[in-house]
């Protein structure tokens, strides 16, 4: 979030501005050495900026920028009276450019002045983004600074694994066609990388501890599965779980790109809600969603081209606790058996939580009042004619021993978790395509995961949701 409104608790609710309203913005706040400083413009000609550090190793430092917001007069001249002591060079591992300074000439210094500066994240040159002083540290010397960290970014290359160890989409997906790739898009599929890369902060970071899987694995694994997850996540308004801190820390949705997204993600305009939805288009997105901690992916029912109509209708068959599994795959084949009946196809896959999904792909002609009518009017039915095993509504005091015909996610700006996105729960399963044939085989709901969908994609002959993209299906009109 940006930040909070917060107002006096004796003040009224009232619009307008006044004194009693306050907008209050996340900020981050951190110490460096000042480095340097260059002059300034009419009252501020002594100073301008102050040129702040970090130390590397031994006697090298790193760059972080300038700041010049919040040094009155007397700061400024304190400052200056103690810089000027000290005029000699530093040794720079990244020196900044000409434009970087503004054209400014630098003056630089023996860093011996260490500052606490409000900043509000980094550029994409690494240097901080409307940095403000907030004051001189004069309880702190350089020597307490610790060594930079931050510039601890090894790149992660959007190019795909070597054939040998990345699993390949087989040739069945839309009527023979090999599935879209991230090096060559076909139709809708995802646009190839673009050249460069996706800078990843902290890839040490343990994201997941069992089993244990750090930022690094989590981007190579989505780029050695890029064929896979890609068709089915790209161009599509998607909301993110974001785990900061990793899954076992505070996690959180979010719909809304931030100045920290990188490049790589985008955002679609929703002139009817007055807001801007965040997507992907290949597989420099997902790598970016990567590096900003995105543990799930949940996407909406129609792509960013039409937002206003649903391709992909989804029933999540969500089962009370203690429900017997099998009960769950009869569920799911009895919703197949009456989508048939309507001449529509249906295609099934693990949801990576307690039961299945069956996902209806359809023309996006459908608006979504109709398309939630459709699936309502299915769990409706369903659970009038075996109300012992189906409801359609999700009644804490009615679940036990039953089923919950979920339909609920085909409403506009509803979300269903992407295929073969990995879920923030135990031993981290993953959403799974399967064949029809195959539910008399699953055992159980996490029966895939990370630690063996890459086995199962590698052996597979043919893709299990081959040709859903190619399908062009219409609703029934009553």
């Amino acid at each position: 979030l940006e930040g909070i409104v917060c107002k006096a608790a004796d003040a009224p609710y009232e619009g307008g501005r006044g004194g009693s309203w306050l907008k209050v913005k996340c900020v981050n706040s951190d110490e460096f050495a000042v480095i340097g400083y260059t002059s300034g413009q009419g009252a501020r000609e002594r100073l301008g900026s102050l040129l702040l550090g970090t130390p590397v190793k031994g006697a090298t430092w790193r760059y972080w920028g300038r700041v010049g917001t919040g040094l009155d007069e007397g700061t400024i001249a304190d400052l200056l009276r103690k810089l000027k002591k000290s005029p000699r060079p530093v040794a720079l591992e990244n020196p900044p450019a000409r434009a970087q300074l503004r054209g400014a000439t630098p003056v630089w210094v023996t860093p011996s002045l260490v500052v606490e500066v409000e900043f509000r994240g980094y550029t994409e040159d690494r240097l901080l983004r409307q940095a403000s002083v907030k004051g001189v540290r004069r309880d702190r010397s350089v020597e307490t600074l610790k060594p930079a960290q931050r510039d601890v970014a090894p790149v992660v290359s959007a190019e795909p694994a070597a054939a040998e160890d990345a699993p390949v989409a087989p040739r069945a997906r839309g009527r023979g066609r090999a599935a879209p790739s991230s090096t060559a898009a076909t139709g809708r599929g995802p646009k190839p990388p673009e050249k460069g890369a996706v800078r990843l902060t902290h890839p040490e970071r343990v994201l997941f501890k069992e089993p244990k899987i750090t930022k690094q694995d989590l981007a190579d694994f989505y780029r050695e599965i890029a064929d896979f997850i890609l068709p089915g996540l790209i161009e599509r308004p998607v909301m993110l779980l974001r785990c900061p801190d990793g899954a076992a820390g505070e996690c959180f949705f979010q719909k809304h790109i931030t100045h920290t997204f990188p490049s790589a993600v985008h955002e679609v305009n929703d002139p009817a809600e007055r807001q801007r939805w965040i997507y992907i288009d290949g597989l420099e997105g997902l790598l970016g969603l990567v590096q900003m901690n995105a543990l799930e992916y949940h996407v909406w029912g129609s792509t960013v081209a039409d937002i206003e109509h649903a391709d992909r209708l989804v029933i999540d068959l969500d089962p009370a606790p203690g429900v017997p599994w099998k009960r769950v795959i009869e569920a799911a084949r009895a919703l197949k058996e009456r989508l048939s009946g309507l001449k529509l196809d249906s295609f099934v896959r693990t949801s990576g939580g307690k039961g299945l999904h069956v996902v209806i792909p359809v023309a996006p002609a459908a608006d979504w009042e109709s398309a939630r009518a459709f699936t309502r009017s299915l769990a409706e039915d369903l659970a009038r004619e075996e109300p012992d095993r189906y409801l359609a509504v999700n009644t804490k005091a009615e679940r036990t021993g039953r089923i919950f015909i979920d339909y609920l996610r085909n409403a506009r700006g509803a979300t269903a978790v992407c295929s073969y996105s990995l879920r923030n729960r135990p031993g981290v399963p993953i959403a799974t395509p399967l064949g029809w044939e195959e539910l008399s085989r699953l055992t159980a709901p996490d029966q895939y995961g990370y630690a063996n969908i890459r086995r199962r994609l590698k052996g597979m002959r043919q893709d299990p949701w081959a040709g859903i993209e190619a399908v062009r299906q219409s609703l029934p009109a009553r």
